[in-house]
């Protein structure tokens, strides 16, 4: 009974300014298992758990497996979690949560008939509320990807509904820095958005929240208790798990690193000469706390990557990605299996909806390629589609980054191709130049949609580090 009168005590009577920290509510709650101090953090951070869960899984019931898992891993983990505000973690670890059960149903058919359930905003269309529940979880997945300093103005202003000046007491932040930081946010899921191929609008940031049900927090309430259900259990157990092997990998990355740093450092001191430096001055010396292994310095392709003229021609930086002096008996698109080849491009069983989407703008971008060619080869190609021409080139490295960024051995072979498509236009583009059939500005654009395709291929084969 004191506990309840706690828990309302501490709701009802302190002001923002004045409220205890989650760090002390959670220290109360490791230390003595107090329902009131846990109640509280579930009060406070639910609404946002709730819509991360919600908008990446597709119905209530799942949801509320993925909600109540969030808040038992956080009374799992209450003890070693020392973080001013919880709300950027639990947003992250409600996100793995429902990405972890919507891997282990997903079935088409079961998806549909899920939304089928699902009620529908009036005026709109069933493929329009499909395509904004598609788009309302990827941005969830994306905030849970963002760095925390910019992951928690958005999750106490526009999730859990702050004022910019009651989330600056919270963080103890400027008001001006939680300003500052929600913008900055704002602009990097619009950005990350638009490389997966995704049209942001400003109105998509209002699908980040979601109604709460009214049966939410009780259900979570009894948690506290031991009353959980074994669907949960098994749901909080598969969480734990990963973030137990990502510690690991973390840990072992870092171990690795030190340790050949260390093995560098053994190496060198055993060259010096033993008179060198006096043992006192070695005591003295002083090491940095962050101790990372030295990378490389990369040799740079020399060339003019900035021309003195406007006409002369920008470098390669795939020189062996030549096109072939006799013409092939397929033209271009005979150099580019990968791309062309019958069943170079096919939908399999495993692929989900939104592969499936990226697939189809794949395939129908080689074919608004292959037209182009047609005419070019047939004498019907003009000026006037040039630039639609050299963009369709472009375009097609976004669907491949999306789909095989995590395959470099599928990826890197279809963006070489697409290199060899564009200094393919490039070329066709120099002749009708200095033929005086188009404009010289088109040159430069030939060039520039070139080094863009080029920049992809690039990264994809040299990423750069975790970090950097």
């Amino acid at each position: 009974m004191a506990s309840r009168f706690l828990f309302w005590l501490l709701k009802a009577a302190r002001p923002l300014g004045d409220r205890v920290p989650d760090l002390e509510l959670l220290e109360r709650f490791a230390a003595s298992r107090d329902s009131a101090a846990f109640e509280l953090l579930l009060h406070r951070h639910a609404t946002a758990v709730w819509a991360a869960c919600r908008r990446i899984l597709l119905n209530d019931a799942d949801a509320e497996d993925a909600f109540q898992a969030t808040f038992v891993v956080l009374m799992r983990k209450a003890a070693s979690i020392r973080k001013p505000c919880v709300g950027g973690w639990l947003h992250r670890v409600a996100v793995n949560a429902a990405l972890k059960l919507k891997a282990s149903r997903r079935r088409a058919s079961a998806v549909l008939e899920s939304l089928a359930d699902q009620p529908q905003s009036a005026g709109q269309s069933s493929e329009q509320h499909v395509e904004r529940e598609e788009l309302a979880s990827l941005l969830q997945q994306e905030l849970a990807r963002l760095p925390e300093r910019y992951r928690l103005p958005v999750v106490l202003c526009d999730l859990e509904g702050h004022t910019h000046a009651e989330a600056a007491v919270v963080l103890s932040w400027p008001v001006g820095s939680v300003s500052g930081r929600l913008s900055r946010a704002h602009a990097l899921l619009r950005d990350r958005l638009t490389r997966r191929g995704v049209a942001a609008p400003a109105i998509l940031f209002a699908t980040l929240t979601c109604p709460l049900p009214a049966n939410a927090i009780p259900a979570a309430t009894a948690l506290v208790a031991g009353s959980i259900s074994p669907s949960v259990s098994i749901l909080v157990q598969g969480v734990l798990t990963a973030m137990t092997t990502a510690k690991l990998k973390l840990t072992a990355w870092v171990v690795a690193s030190v340790g050949l740093v260390a093995m560098a450092g053994v190496g060198t001191v055993s060259a010096w000469p033993r008179s060198a430096v006096p043992v006192a001055a070695l005591v003295k010396l002083e090491l940095p706390l962050e101790v990372a292994a030295p990378v490389p310095p990369e040799a740079p392709i020399e060339g003019d990557w900035i021309p003195k003229k406007p006409g002369d021609r920008v470098p390669t930086a795939f020189p062996n990605l030549k096109l072939p002096a006799k013409p092939h008996p397929e033209g271009i698109v005979g150099l580019c299996p990968n791309l062309f080849a019958e069943g170079a491009l096919a939908i399999e069983p495993a692929d989900d909806t939104y592969r499936r989407l990226l697939k189809a703008q794949l395939y129908q971008g080689l074919q608004h390629i292959r037209m182009f060619y047609i005419r070019i080869q047939i004498g019907t190609f003009s000026s006037q589609e040039f630039e639609a021409f050299v963009r369709s080139i472009d375009t097609l490295r976004i669907p491949m980054v999306e789909l095989w960024a995590n395959d470099p051995k599928l990826l890197i072979p279809r963006l070489e191709e697409c290199v060899l498509l564009a200094k393919d236009a490039e070329r066709f583009t120099k002749a009708r130049v200095d033929a005086g059939t188009d404009p010289p500005q088109q040159w430069h654009a030939a060039q520039r949609h070139r080094l863009e395709v080029e920049a992809a291929l690039w990264k994809a084969i040299h990423p750069k580090p975790a970090g950097k």
